[in-house]
């Protein structure tokens, strides 16, 4: 669509339904820092402005209809004015979208609660005698063909398989999406890293080829002894294979009442969890809950409660906190079962 400024008299507005209200909808005009209507606009752009009208506002006018007319403009939603003189979309600004993942959003006021508006506007062009922009119906659909590849190489082959990604939505409708590499020390959908030791992490809430596992090992578990609360288990844990970790490989491990394991630790009695990594908190480890836990151990007051167990098989270590209690201090109290 090609408007002309606001001062011209013919093709200056274009109205335009929302897909997700009948009582509100966007009008779009060209505003122009010229003529006699727009040369005091606020801000110094030309270019596209884009309005919300709600027909169920209110009584705001005292001679027409009670419609609240809203600007769409950068950092602005139902609780911040955003930047009004950044308002007009033009390519000169790098501002020519308006849908509901930009900023703004081209949000609902849908009685004060928000909502997606569904309008896709983009495409704005520079603002020269008229403005251009596209606009969007129906909604997109992804096709991916194949839906999987699978090769089966020898050292120093290569291969080349072609995947088709497209859009077998409605027609003119736009599809965005993002690809992502992932191998195996990465996942599908990382929370974090890679950190030094190139490691990533996720949860099994987040990760789709994560399932979350707990191993019952209680007939087969062995209870390790603590000295104190704050100090690891008098019993070193052998592992019947080697472990890599930061460059570093480990056929043992230690467990610490605080919720962690390590390998002769650095900070091995802090009790209270920081920052990390930190040159004052436990390193190496591994930190399942790092907390000011008080597991029952040889040095215990009457609040020690829980204990920890572990099992060891040719493939996994398993660390089991079984109701083990916070110590009570600020943090209050609490029992946790858990497992490394």
């Amino acid at each position: 669509y090609t408007l002309n400024p606001l001062q011209e008299q013919e093709n200056t507005i274009y109205k335009i339904p929302s897909l997700y209200s009948e009582t509100e909808y966007f009008v779009v005009e060209y505003r122009k820092q010229e003529g006699m209507y727009d040369e005091n606009a606020p801000g110094p752009r030309s270019g596209l402005v884009a309005y919300r009208i709600n027909t169920e506002a209110g009584n705001g006018n005292a001679q027409g209809p009670p419609d609240e007319l809203y600007v769409y403009r950068p950092g602005g939603d139902l609780n911040n004015n955003g930047n009004f003189e950044q308002a007009p979309y033009s390519i000169d600004y790098n501002h020519t979208q308006l849908n509901d993942d930009t900023n703004p959003s081209s949000f609902l006021y849908n009685g004060g609660t928000g909502a997606d508006g569904g309008l896709n506007l983009f495409g704005v062009t520079e603002a020269g005698e008229t403005i251009s922009f596209t606009v969007s119906f129906g909604v997109p659909i992804l096709s991916v063909d194949p839906t999987s590849l699978t090769f089966n190489l020898d050292a120093g082959e290569y291969d080349v398989q072609m995947v088709t990604i497209s859009n077998i939505g409605e027609q003119e409708t736009v599809l965005n999406y993002e690809a992502i590499v992932s191998n195996q020390e990465s996942y599908l959908n990382p929370q974090g890293g890679p950190d030094g030791g190139n490691y990533y992490w996720t949860t099994s809430e987040d990760e789709p080829s994560l399932d979350y596992e707990w191993i019952d090992i209680e007939n087969t578990a062995t209870q390790l002894n603590l000295p104190g609360n704050d100090e690891f288990s008098s019993d070193q844990i052998s592992l019947p294979f080697d472990f890599h970790y930061f460059g570093e490989s480990y056929n043992y491990l230690d467990v610490n009442a605080n919720g962690w394991v390590g390998w002769d630790s650095s900070n091995e009695t802090v009790w209270e969890n920081g920052d990390i990594p930190s040159a004052s908190m436990p390193r190496p480890a591994i930190f399942g809950f790092f907390d000011d836990l008080n597991p029952e151990n040889n040095n215990s007051n009457s609040s020690a409660s829980g204990n920890i167990y572990y099992h060891v098989n040719e493939d996994r270590a398993v660390i089991w906190f079984d109701d083990v209690v916070r110590w009570e201090g600020e943090a209050g109290a609490g029992t946790y079962d858990f497992q490394i």
